[in-house]
């Protein structure tokens, strides 16, 4: 009863099914059992445990004793006889109160946000499709700090079906308006031009859904000077040198401003290696991959400060980073600076403040819009990882994802230089999902189905993401799968008595045979009526 997959699942009111009940009606079995007195069934009361299978959880500290009169954590889930940790699989619960007294004594490992109005985090394709309703309330592992922005990178595809879109806006959009959080909302540009047109369309009925107050701005494009890699260079030359690129920002950009969003920012997302070490092309302006700098000198012309640069910036991905000297598979010597935030030589924060130097460069003024639009780490290894740090463990480790997110947490948005950092930044992302057909981890969640955070370990504050609560009791389509099953059951029931009974064959046969014994004397009467 003390389990939130239990009210999921819907299972609730039918506690008094047995098993055998549920494998006839063909639903899951669910482990929704927690910790009563003299029972050591405590697998589902793990802080990470996904729906249908079971995650390993991380053992906890021991408590000085294992009777629950010494655990306060017992009380909480009516236990006030036996012991409580640890249960009989070896694994440390959280009832006991090793997690409490390590927070206690030991504060320099509890979290201190900062900022954290100024940042937010991306909306995977996973959670835009498919659990829109289950995005966390607060921040994973810091329960005190709520959700203020999202970033999606596009409100629909078109190689997903469309009659699912609505009810993913629907529950994204209620989330937004409940909790007052801004959106960065975004809409691509490919080589595909009828499909951007039809995106389009829908991120335009995502925006009249949402309204004004609720979009922090418009991205169009992502990553452009990257889309060499995956389309010709026709497609590129159309983009850059051919303006599409310009004109389908223009005239996006007129329609939104018609739409009543004259007033909110607007850009387009690159990555990092536009960056050049040039003072006069500050930016990438390439013909071949794309003349990002001449883009970004009309759209400052056009739309002045509210044009916003925006950046993804991947320590993860930087092919800078060397394995230690005489090894094949350690990096313990590089990785500090590749994942610290708050020292001189932190490589995220010093792409940030080149991003920073070369804007000025552009522009000549130290206040324009500087928006971080991804940032994040991978854990276990992501597919893209190319470089030398696959072959290191500890790089993808989920302790160094953790150390990551635990200072972006921490950071204050300075980067080194005496250089202004910037002004938002989007930690990537919610949860684990695809990119172009390879499989990342930079989730904060695993999936849909996961009840904890990725990260849940002892030094953490919190280990459970505070997700919506699902809708008690069942919804209709529930009620309807139940009663199909019944249904079926007594059918099936019904047809083994018929096969193994011979009373009930011999009833249900002379039944059959009186009917039609009934009938052919009715076609007879009526024969000989007609015939009269």
């Amino acid at each position: 009863r003390h389990l939130p997959q239990c009210v999921m699942l819907g299972l609730k009111p039918f506690r008094w099914l047995k098993p055998a009940a549920w494998a006839l009606l063909g639903l899951p079995l669910a482990r929704c059992t927690c910790p009563t007195p003299g029972k050591d069934d405590f697998y589902a009361c793990q802080t990470d445990v996904a729906l249908g299978g079971y995650v390993e959880p991380l053992p906890l500290e021991p408590a000085g004793s294992a009777a629950c009169s010494s655990n306060g954590g017992c009380a909480d889930l009516g236990l006030t006889a036996g012991d409580c940790c640890p249960a009989t699989n070896g694994q440390y619960l959280s009832c006991c109160d090793s997690k409490r007294r390590l927070e206690t004594t030991n504060s320099s490992r509890r979290l201190t946000a900062y900022a954290m109005q100024k940042k937010g985090v991306t909306v995977d394709d996973t959670t835009l499709r498919w659990c829109s309703s289950r995005i966390p309330e607060t921040w994973p592992n810091l329960e005190a700090s709520s959700m203020g922005s999202l970033r999606i990178f596009q409100t629909w595809t078109t190689q997903w079906p469309e009659e699912g879109r609505h009810a993913a806006w629907e529950g994204l959009v209620r989330f937004v308006k409940a909790k007052g959080v801004k959106v960065l909302v975004g809409t691509p540009v490919t080589c595909l031009k009828g499909d951007d047109e039809k995106t389009w369309g829908w991120t335009k009925e995502f925006l009249a859904m949402v309204g004004p107050e609720h979009v922090m701005g418009l991205a169009i494009g992502n990553e452009l000077e990257l889309l060499h890699n995956h389309a010709d260079a026709a497609c590129v030359a159309e983009l850059f040198s051919g303006g599409r690129l310009w004109k389908t920002f223009t005239e996006h950009i007129s329609e939104f401003d018609r739409m009543g969003f004259s007033a909110v920012p607007v850009t387009s997302v690159f990555t990092a290696s536009i960056l050049t070490d040039s003072v006069r092309v500050p930016f990438m302006e390439d013909p071949k991959t794309g003349l990002v700098n001449s883009f970004l000198l009309d759209a400052i012309r056009k739309y002045g400060k509210r044009y916003a640069f925006s950046f993804n910036v991947y320590p993860y991905f930087d092919p800078g980073i060397h394995l230690n000297p005489g090894t094949t598979d350690k990096c313990s010597l590089d990785l500090p600076r590749v994942i610290c935030w708050d020292k001189p030589n932190c490589l995220g924060p010093n792409i940030m403040a080149a991003a920073r130097r070369q804007m000025i460069r552009l522009t000549g003024r130290r206040d324009d819009l500087f928006w971080i639009g991804e940032i994040g780490w991978s854990s276990p290894k992501a597919e893209a990882l190319g470089t030398a740090m696959a072959d290191c463990e500890e790089f993808s480790s989920l302790e160094t994802f953790q150390t990551f997110y635990n200072g972006y947490l921490q950071w204050n948005l300075q980067v080194p230089g005496g250089l202004p950092g910037p002004d938002h930044a989007f930690f990537f992302t919610l949860r684990d999902a695809l990119n172009f057909g390879q499989q990342e981890h930079f989730g904060l969640l695993v999936s849909c189905e996961s009840l904890g955070c990725k990260i849940a370990k002892p030094s953490f504050r919190a280990e459970i993401c505070a997700l919506p609560k699902p809708p008690s009791g069942m919804t209709w389509q529930g009620w309807a799968f139940v009663a199909l099953g019944i249904f079926l059951a007594m059918v099936l029931g019904f047809t083994c008595l018929y096969v193994r009974s011979p009373k009930v064959k011999r009833l249900v046969d002379s039944s059959t045979k009186r009917k039609k014994a009934r009938r052919l004397a009715e076609v007879e009467m009526e024969g000989s009526s007609s015939s009269e």
